[in-house]
């Protein structure tokens, strides 16, 4: 909801009498937009998001951000990505454009989607992430 949408919301609880009552919230809040998985103009503070299946989300700033490795030759994808504190391990198709995103530090947020759900026939410019480990460097 736009910035304007909101200000005519709370305009009309105010003519309606309760300025007070709380903002709902949005259903979907745990999912990302398309329009926010990726950073869409160059800036100086940018975070990951890693959302895997069924654990805990993590966050990781691209200033720690050291080394990527990419198996193109692997069936899924093979892409890893290492932090100074922790080892990123993604697993999935067409993982070739999450690096070159990763690559530009566009890349916002990671979520993996369960292997049953991938489609059968990918864009050239998506990719599918089934997996994701996580594991602290040593």
């Amino acid at each position: 909801m736009s910035q304007n949408q909101r200000y005519k919301q709370k305009y009309d609880e105010l003519r309606d009498g309760n300025p007070a009552m709380p903002e709902k919230p949005d259903d979907d809040a745990q999912v990302p937009k398309q329009e926010d998985v990726n950073y869409l103009k160059p800036g100086n503070n940018r975070n990951l998001a890693i959302v895997p299946l069924n654990e805990k989300m993590r966050a990781f700033n691209y200033a720690y951000f050291v080394t990527t490795e990419f198996d193109p030759n692997s069936d899924p994808n093979v892409l890893a990505i290492m932090f100074t504190s922790h080892t990123v391990i993604f697993k999935g198709y067409g993982l070739i454009n999450l690096f070159w995103d990763l690559f530009n530090s566009s890349s916002r947020i990671v979520t993996a989607i369960d292997p049953r759900y991938v489609p059968e026939e990918q864009d050239k410019d998506s990719y599918t992430v089934t997996e994701i480990s996580v594991e602290k460097n040593s």
